[in-house]
This record gives C-alpha cells, sequence and structure tokens, in this order.
C-alpha cells in the first residue's frame, strides 16, 4: 500500500491489526523504536510492520523509526 507523509510517498509493505486502545484520527500514526509503529484506523489501529520511505530500502518499522521520529504524523 501506499500513503503520503509528509507530503512524501511511503510504501507499507506489512501490517498487522492491533488493539483498540489507541483513539485518535484515522491516520494518526504513534509508537517507538521499542514497541514499534501504530496507525490509527476506523475501529482501533494497524501496527506496520514494514515500512519503505523514498530513497531508502525496505526495513522493520522499529528499525524505520530509529532515525525518524513519527509521533503524532499522519498518514494520508
Amino acid at each position: 500500500a501506499y500513503a503520503m507523509l509528509n507530503g512524501s510517498p511511503v510504501k507499507i509493505w506489512r501490517t498487522k491489526v492491533a488493539g483498540s486502545e489507541f483513539s485518535a484520527p484515522p491516520g494518526t500514526l504513534r509508537g517507538d523504536a521499542k514497541k514499534g509503529l501504530f496507525v490509527a484506523a476506523g475501529d482501533g489501529e494497524l501496527e506496520i510492520l514494514e515500512i519503505q520511505f523514498p530513497g531508502s530500502r525496505k526495513m522493520d518499522a522499529k528499525s524505520a523509526l530509529m532515525g525518524k521520529p513519527l509521533e503524532g504524523a499522519r498518514l494520508l
């Protein structure tokens, strides 16, 4: 899947359904390098497992978060 993050396209390679503890507008991101990357969805949240930023290789989301803090950003 493709999405826009801060005006740049990102490719989301793998996700899984996570809990429903994150109540924020759909597309809002949260997470850190220890817990992982989560995005708010209609009735809960998804965990993004693999992501690819422009000009970068595909990587697991936890590794991606080590170099790019994304807390509170929005995917469109």
